[in-house]
């Protein structure tokens, strides 16, 4: 069964009828089973479980790095991971270059 949140905006003025978001000053509500869930609480879980591993990637490799996984020149670099050797795809030109994910290894071209 599905949640909702209820009062995520309220009404200022009825006569103007402008509406803004509630940040605490309207009490929320959630409802917990109020609708046919989507999907499964239990998948739904496991993906912000798997998110949040990824972030985390992102950040321990930004350290290293000090830019942004988003500022490379091509738009995968740095996000896909290899499972089996626990490496980030680095870059893409017909060859895979490889760099592991702990400084010092080696690099596999």
């Amino acid at each position: 069964m599905g949640d909702a949140l209820l009062q995520k905006t309220y009404t200022v003025d009825v006569l103007s009828k402008k509406r803004i978001n509630n940040s605490g000053i309207v009490a929320q509500y959630n409802v917990e089973i109020s609708h046919d869930a989507i999907i499964p609480r239990e998948l739904f879980m496991q993906t912000q479980n798997e998110l949040n591993r990824r972030s985390e990637l992102r950040k321990s490799k930004n350290k290293l790095k000090k830019k942004s996984v988003y500022s490379e020149q091509y738009a995968l670099s740095n996000v896909l991971v290899c499972s089996e050797l626990a490496i980030f795809i680095e870059e893409w030109h017909g060859i895979i270059k490889y760099q592991l994910q702990q400084s010092g290894d080696v690099q596999l071209e």
